[in-house]
């Protein structure tokens, strides 16, 4: 049933139908509903948990050289062991500057247009396909409970308001949609159409979850009318002029910078996603960096890039900075703009990851640097009023296009630290590494995850050298590694079909589909593998086998790896609790292997370029014949 009244705007989907409807300028309001019952990035300290005998496998040299139901079938938004070998370091470029002018051309929007989309009728129990990414598991659809969403467009504020009505109590909501990067918890969400262009088709979509179970509603919403063409060299609308550039290695929010416009010196990627980094920032290309994130005297030890654990299947594109003393709590330490810098994008943190249990907020900054080069830092435990302030405000004006940014200062005090790590990463987005052979694969989650960069190269000796003197691993490159990915072989990250790539299908639990096998970050000569589906306490571990990852092939056949516990120690000191004791300079790290066998993964590289994956928890391999119906398929 469809029902349309032009001045509210009004339609009603239900289980049967959905619509798209566009009234030009005037506000348009979507309806949904669907009848269904929802059944019953901290750093983690690298120890695991173990039971059983002391370890005898012992290295002490040091390191060398929910299923989702939708409304409708639509396809999901466009993608884009021990060894002796270790794949090569990825050169990194030397930091430079190259001023630009900035350019402004016009745009003209397109018609408008109005479609109907037809809805199979779900059915309880039974399966439901997901676009073209192939069928994805059953989730029982509720009883007798009516959700509704309305979402409402206003055509000349560019916004869109969702709200959501007969839910009910213990359900958790994450609001999403493709005209957006920012997300959302609650029953209500407004959020302004960041995209540029912004889509023809808007979808909005509402996991909710209760339990482990979650179930996507997705409405869709006509903004044809408001879609703007892009010229030739990425730009976008506003009358054509020049924008005065800022000076060297800072970007401004200055008046006479504010035009409603997108500097041509921000690169498509960052225009398409981040509009208010690709509307102020100027120049291009790397800066130097003047301050340390921290104070050193406030750092304990450093982790590098490159890490497996929790959701964090893929190695992890920061680094993360241990303060002197965890035990005194939140916001006891200062963390400092390395740099000038916009503030172009905020995020509030109130659920566990991995847990999606309720916990003390953290705060996530990412900062522009100029228009192709940002930081960022995670798990502050606060920022400072001045910062909460603006933030605020901007989610009064409706969420960030409205919204100028930050500026902050080298050295000027952004937030505070304390009681766990803080994150910190470095992005140039002129930069692609070479060992992530698939960058679409990420585009629609982490996509400056493809660009990280070794942050060392852009500190001043000065501080660069008391950093690493605080860095546990000591093979180059210093900073750690994250992309693996050999064409042909099994190193590097893989996704299972279906499961949308990075991004994944279940938000609360994204990581479920992938997979990674990678040397470990402190001791490159022993291999791990990552194995997001396990629910098991630890889903990542060391493996064990005759044949090097690099090795495998096609014509390999079935190979087969033994799964052990590990943890990071000190070799000269293995009672040492590194990740809290004070860091001693000159602490040789190494990775101790539990004699425990806890499973062994089968694989086997397939003729079609797919990798076939079954584990086998607490089995040998030889008590393994061979793949069975629950082997899964990866691709990347």
């Amino acid at each position: 049933m469809v029902q349309i009244r032009e001045q509210g705007g009004l339609v009603k989907s239900m289980l049967e139908k959905s619509a798209v409807l566009s009234f030009g300028a005037l506000k348009i309001i979507v309806f949904s509903a669907l009848i269904f019952v929802i059944t019953g990035c901290q750093r983690t300290d690298s120890e695991q948990s173990t039971s059983g005998p002391m370890p005898t496998v012992v290295s002490t040299k040091p390191p060398s050289s929910s299923q989702t139901v939708v409304a409708y079938n639509s396809s999901p938004t466009p993608m884009p062991s021990g060894s002796t070998r270790t794949p090569s370091p990825t050169p990194t470029p030397t930091p430079t500057l190259t001023p630009t002018p900035t350019l402004t051309p016009t745009a003209t929007p397109a018609t408008s247009k109005s479609t109907v989309i037809p809805v199979p009728t779900l059915v309880p129990d039974q399966k439901n396909t997901i676009g073209a990414k192939g069928l994805v598991s059953p989730t029982p659809l509720v009883r007798d409970v009516e959700v509704m969403v309305l979402c409402s467009l206003d055509s000349e504020r560019q916004e869109i308001s969702c709200e959501i009505s007969g839910s009910k109590k213990g359900q958790n909501f994450k609001w999403t949609s493709n005209a957006t990067t920012r997300w959302n918890t609650g029953p209500t969400w407004q959020f302004a159409l960041e995209g540029t262009p912004v889509p023809e088709i808007t979808e909005v979509v509402i996991e909710i979850c209760e339990n482990t179970v979650c179930t996507n509603l997705r409405t869709e919403l006509d903004t044809s009318h408001l879609v703007k063409e892009r010229p030739v060299g990425g730009v976008t609308h506003g009358d054509e002029q020049s924008a005065k550039p800022s000076s060297e290695n800072s970007v401004t929010t200055s008046e006479e910078n504010k035009e409603d416009i997108y500097n041509p010196l921000a690169t498509q990627e960052i225009i398409d996603k981040y509009p208010v980094w690709a509307k102020y920032c100027t120049n291009s290309g790397p800066v130097m960096f003047s301050f340390s994130p921290m104070k050193l005297e406030d750092i304990n030890q450093m982790s590098p890039y490159g890490d497996v654990v929790g959701a964090h299947i893929t190695p992890i594109d920061h680094m993360y900075f241990g303060p002197k003393d965890e035990s005194l709590g939140r916001d006891i330490y200062e963390v400092r703009a390395i740099q000038d810098a916009l503030i172009f994008d905020i995020g509030v943190r109130d659920k566990n990851t991995d847990t999606n249990e309720a916990q003390a907020r953290d705060w996530r900054l990412d900062m522009a640097h100029t228009c192709s080069f940002a930081s960022y830092f995670d798990l502050l435990t606060s920022v400072t009023p001045e910062i909460e302030e603006k933030w605020a405000q901007s989610l009064d004006k409706g969420d960030y296009r409205n919204w100028d940014g930050i500026e902050v200062k080298a050295g000027q005090v952004i937030g505070y630290a304390g009681g766990q790590s803080l994150d910190f990463g470095v992005y140039d987005w002129d930069v692609a590494l070479p060992g992530l052979i698939n960058p679409e694969a990420y585009a629609n989650r982490e996509p400056w995850k493809t660009h990280t960069v070794d942050p060392f190269q852009y500190f001043p000796a000065e501080i660069r050298e008391p950093l690493l003197d605080k860095m546990i691993r000591a093979v180059e490159p210093r900073a750690g590694k994250i992309d693996y990915d050999v064409d042909g072989t099994l190193s590097g990250n893989w996704f299972q079909i279906g499961t949308d790539w990075y991004n994944g299908i279940n938000q609360n639990r994204y990581w479920e589909g992938h997979l990674s096998i990678a040397p470990h970050q402190i001791d490159p000569n022993i291999w791990r593998i990552g194995i997001g589906f396990l629910e098991t306490e630890n889903n990542n571990f060391v493996i064990h086998g005759d044949s090097d990852p690099l090795d495998i092939s096609v014509g390999s056949g079935p190979v087969s790896y033994e799964l052990r516990k590990y943890k990071v120690y000190i070799p000269q000191n293995p009672q040492k609790l590194w990740w809290v004791e004070p860091h001693v300079k000159g602490d040789i790290y190494g990775v101790l292997i539990f004699p425990d066998l806890v499973g062994t993964a089968l694989l086997s590289l397939e003729e079609n370029g797919l990798l076939r994956l079954e584990v086998f928890m607490g089995e040998s391999k030889d008590q393994i014949n061979g793949f069975t119906q629950n082997s899964r398929l990866y691709e990347r």
